[in-house]
């Protein structure tokens, strides 16, 4: 067990690390928000499909909000991460491949991975909780919801760039944004692979095994 100055400092040190990892994580995700309904509409052709990527989003959250938590729990934090960043590399990909191709159902995959992974790199707030004692990890969680919402706000500037950029090489209209969104995912990726260590879930181990409460 790390003495109480040592344990400071690789606390401080892991939040840096899950700052930046759901900030660019997110970053990634809302690349893409503002086009997901205008994509859905113009490969469909029909104004009905607009809120269909946002409810294959929303399935395929749901369907990996349980086994992703299942997942940390049993293999720890980083581990459990990287394959959500990895599901999102894939997502953004395949949705791109899906509007290259003008293939609604290749799409809406995607977008469901994407859905899966935004929901496991919100699991980045119970890693931030782990490496905290009770009483600060209100605020620790508030941090890592401060990181999204950076994101958030970056994401969609990027898409208007994404999207010249891609058309300038040939691809078709909405097609950068969404390559893009997959590539973004590497970088959380690195990021948590090399310094997320100790796991968030061995610290927490740690601080239960000494009772620290304060």
């Amino acid at each position: 067990m790390p003495n109480n100055s040592n344990l400071e400092s690789t606390t401080r040190r892991l939040t840096t690390v899950l700052f930046i990892g759901q900030g660019l994580a997110l970053l990634a995700i809302f690349t893409t928000s503002a086009i997901s309904s205008i994509t859905g509409t113009m490969l469909a052709g029909t104004p009905r499909a607009a809120g269909w990527p946002s409810a294959a989003t929303l399935v395929g959250g749901s369907l990996a909000a349980y086994p992703i938590g299942r997942l940390m729990g049993h293999v720890g934090r980083r581990i459990g991460l990287s394959i959500g960043y990895s599901i999102g590399m894939l997502g953004g990909i395949v949705a791109g491949l899906g509007v290259i191709g003008q293939s609604l159902p290749v799409f809406l995959i995607g977008s469901m991975l994407l859905g899966a992974a935004r929901v496991s790199s919100d699991q980045v707030r119970y890693a931030a909780a782990d490496i905290f004692t009770l009483r600060r990890r209100a605020r620790a969680v508030s941090l890592i919801v401060f990181a999204g919402t950076i994101g958030a706000v970056l994401g969609p500037a990027l898409t208007p760039i994404a999207d010249r950029a891609a058309q300038a090489i040939g691809l078709g209209k909405l097609v950068g944004p969404w390559l893009i969104s997959g590539v973004l995912f590497v970088i959380p990726l690195i990021v948590i692979n090399i310094f997320l260590r100790p796991d968030p879930r061995e610290v927490a181990q740690q601080l239960s095994a000494a009772n620290v409460v304060g």
